[in-house]
């Protein structure tokens, strides 16, 4: 999940720091780079569309991620490297301070440590620790609000549209994100810091823009 990725599909369209910048224009169309032009619907938001003829292999967009997380349902995984834990290992092995899953305790991550400790501290007072696979669904937005809270810098670039008036739409949809993460996100770590409101406008960054 982590490194560079090289992306031929319509994925985020934040962080546009390619060989040419954003041109803004008066036509609801702007140039991102001499092979792409970001569009706007009032439907989906912002999309992406080739400008001129591809040949296989070329690459249209190559950026590092900004946070990096397990997917939604994706189970136990280790929150230093990301490999998933085998839930039939005993015991499993635990971060030394909040106590949460690792896949060994000696990890350290693959190039960097993805278990800040500022997500730590958080994970550290959790009123609950994870032993059901619903509660890894907080992780990765809980890296994202991190990031707002502790990298200012990183936020703006993110510039990401979670189109919540629209999801609240599709009741089903909606019923699960409030289930199965804004509902673990408050049995784990309660709203102390960030509102119910927020977690949902995140997954809908998630859901909208992943990967992140």
């Amino acid at each position: 999940m982590g490194g560079r990725k090289n992306r031929s599909r319509s994925g985020r369209s934040a962080s546009h720091r390619n060989a040419e910048e954003v041109i803004s224009g008066s036509s609801g169309s702007w140039k991102l780079n001499r092979y792409l032009q970001i569009k706007h619907s009032d439907e989906i938001g912002r999309y992406l569309i080739a400008a001129d003829n591809l040949l296989p292999g070329t690459i249209l967009l190559q950026e590092d991620p900004i946070v990096i997380g397990p997917n939604f349902g994706l189970g136990p995984t280790c929150l230093r490297c990301g490999k998933m834990i085998h839930s039939k290992k005993n015991p499993i092995s635990r971060c030394e301070r909040c106590a949460w899953p690792v896949c060994e305790n000696g990890c350290q991550g693959v190039n960097f440590n993805l278990h800040s400790p500022a997500e730590c501290e958080v994970l550290s007072k959790a009123a609950k620790i994870p032993a059901e696979n619903v509660l890894f669904n907080i992780i990765t937005p809980l890296r994202v609000l991190l990031t707002r809270r502790d990298e200012p810098d990183k936020w703006t670039e993110l510039q990401l549209e979670s189109h919540d008036d629209i999801r609240k739409l599709n009741k089903d949809q909606w019923d699960f994100y409030q289930r199965e993460v804004v509902d673990a996100f408050k049995e784990v770590c309660g709203f102390q810091e960030f509102t119910e409101d927020e977690v949902h406008t995140v997954c809908g960054y998630l859901q909208l823009n992943d990967p992140i």
